[in-house]
């Protein structure tokens, strides 16, 4: 990877090795990540090391809880022509483009690849869900309802 985290993904990051360490750490664990400037070495325990102040670890204060992102933003028009698709398609990104790109739950291409993966394997769950029936046959109205809910599927 040759881009930096986010601010959102630091925070992400912080809260999951918040739980790492509220959940699954015993006593230490101790990792290795080889980068392209060398190794890194990374050591979580539960006792500091001889020698080595209190003063010379940062205190985070334990997140709240996490909250999922939500799906894309559009108009409640039906999809009943490629125009409506291309409708919603231009929506989508408009709404990515402006505050989806941080409230998205899914506002990649491999989070949202993935999530419409999921989503399409389990579309008998995810109208179940919602309290109805699966579409007969495949149709712009489920391509479009593919596409928004990848968004926020999780």
């Amino acid at each position: 990877m040759s881009e930096s985290l986010t601010a959102s993904e630091v925070e992400h990051l912080r809260t999951l090795l918040q739980r790492f360490t509220e959940y699954d750490l015993d006593q230490f664990d101790n990792w290795r990540f080889d980068t392209s400037d060398g190794p890194v070495f990374v050591q979580l325990a539960r006792e500091r090391q001889p020698g080595v102040p209190a003063e010379a670890f940062t205190s985070l204060t334990r997140p709240g809880p996490v909250a999922t992102g939500r799906i894309a933003h559009v108009s409640d028009a039906g999809v009943n022509s490629r125009e409506d698709v291309l409708r919603v398609i231009a929506e989508m990104r408009a709404d990515l483009a402006s505050a989806g790109v941080r409230e998205w739950e899914n506002p990649n291409l491999e989070c949202f690849l993935e999530a419409l993966q999921g989503l399409l394997a389990d579309l008998d769950g995810y109208y179940a869900n919602r309290g109805q029936q699966p579409r007969a046959r495949p149709d712009r109205g489920l391509f479009a309802t593919a596409l928004i809910a990848a968004t926020g599927y999780e």
